[in-house]
């Protein structure tokens, strides 16, 4: 009986542990995606940032995780995201989780050099072909791309670092391996020599000890001028346990530039639209994609510069928010408190206002509505 009680406490805790409850994104679907290239389904799991919307053309980084089948790992993976946003150190994204079947992942991550049965040049075309086009068309997807493996997709993802770098802009590899049989991929040279100003590529990697040396030696193919690389080893611990030892410093260090740059506009106490013009250019140069600043700082940085009763310029930096994020009503409380300390007639706004929740679906049905009570009173 007490074994009986065990394995049903087991259960409960692994349920909660992999239940999905996210600060800044939602899920969008679980799907299924028929790969031309590969011949069969694909299982897909998508989740968008809350300001996520169909309705609105801004884009958002992608990242793409392997392994979906994995729901621990997953879930910890999307967690940590889910983290790294609502604490302004990454930018939101569209996030897919990648499902493989365990009699078709070994396929699917081996080339033709180890074994004739190997697919993955056609898992490359569905990626790029496939995948990526439909992310770009269907969920506002930017041209920021990100891939995330582990063990054997660790080792895919890095053989698409080094044969699709142009393609992609980084890579965090989990437990990757660096040789197969007629493949070796530790002695590839990873050719990215941009002329001028050209996007970083970033590569990370949690590496345990028996493929480190491999590990340094890739390492020394690669231009550091133009490639941001790094690998951590991990002497002891689990191979399933280096996924998440790895994924929140690895996100942190890709996006660092990026929460760097943000915090100049949020920490400058004099405010000025063209800083923030400038700042979302020199992301781009950096990523050779648009990043738009959060939410959380671009509010904030409004609600500072009405503390400091700079009450024009805090509407100002409202209108900037509205601009990047038009679904993000609560600027227009901002927005209101600004014009009745200058003592502005506030019925425009609060026209805007009612309009944006009308027409977007930021917020629930029930905090439009509480947000409508509090406007009455």
């Amino acid at each position: 009986m007490n074994i009986f009680l065990l394995v049903i406490f087991s259960l409960i805790t692994i349920e909660n542990i992999t239940a999905q409850h996210y600060e800044s994104y939602q899920k969008l679907k679980d799907t299924t995606f028929y790969s031309h290239h590969l011949g069969y389904a694909k299982e897909l799991s998508i989740v968008v940032p809350l300001e996520w919307d169909t309705a609105i053309a801004k884009k958002f980084p992608v990242i793409l995780i392997f392994d979906k089948q994995n729901k621990r790992s997953n879930q910890y993976i999307l967690n940590t995201i889910d983290y790294m946003t609502t604490n302004y150190q990454m930018p939101s994204c569209v996030v897919i989780s990648v499902a493989s079947s365990f009699e078709k992942r070994y396929a699917e991550t081996v080339h033709q050099p180890t074994t004739s049965k190997g697919k993955a040049k056609e898992n490359e075309q569905f990626i790029f072909d496939e995948l990526l086009p439909l992310a770009e068309k269907e969920l506002r997807a930017s041209t920021f791309r990100m891939l995330i493996g582990h063990s054997r997709y660790g080792y895919y993802t890095t053989s698409l670092f080094i044969n699709r770098i142009k393609d992609l802009s980084a890579v965090i590899a989990l437990c990757p391996f660096y040789q197969q049989k007629g493949v070796n991929w530790a002695d590839s040279v990873v050719h990215y020599y941009p002329n001028g100003h050209q996007p970083v590529k970033y590569y990370r990697a949690g590496i345990e000890s028996d493929y480190m040396q491999d590990y340094h030696h890739f390492e020394n193919q690669v231009n550091r001028n133009h490639i941001n690389i790094k690998g951590i080893e991990f002497k002891t611990a689990d191979h399933n346990v280096i996924p998440g030892l790895t994924i929140a410093p690895a996100l942190y260090e890709v996006f660092y530039f990026w929460a760097n740059q943000q915090n100049l506009y949020y920490s400058n106490t004099h405010f000025n639209a063209a800083q923030l013009d400038t700042i979302e250019t020199q992301i781009e140069a950096h990523y050779g994609a648009k990043m738009r600043l959060s939410i959380g700082v671009l509010n904030g940085k409004g609600w500072g510069l009405l503390e400091r009763k700079e009450y024009q310029k805090a509407i100002e930096a409202w209108e900037l928010l509205l601009q990047e994020y038009p679904n993000f009503a609560d600027a227009y409380w901002g927005i209101i408190e600004a014009q009745k300390e200058l003592k502005i007639d506030t019925t425009s706004t609060i026209r805007s206002f009612k309009a944006c929740l009308d027409r977007y679906n930021y917020y629930t049905p029930q905090e439009k509505e509480e947000m409508l009570k509090e406007l009455e009173k």
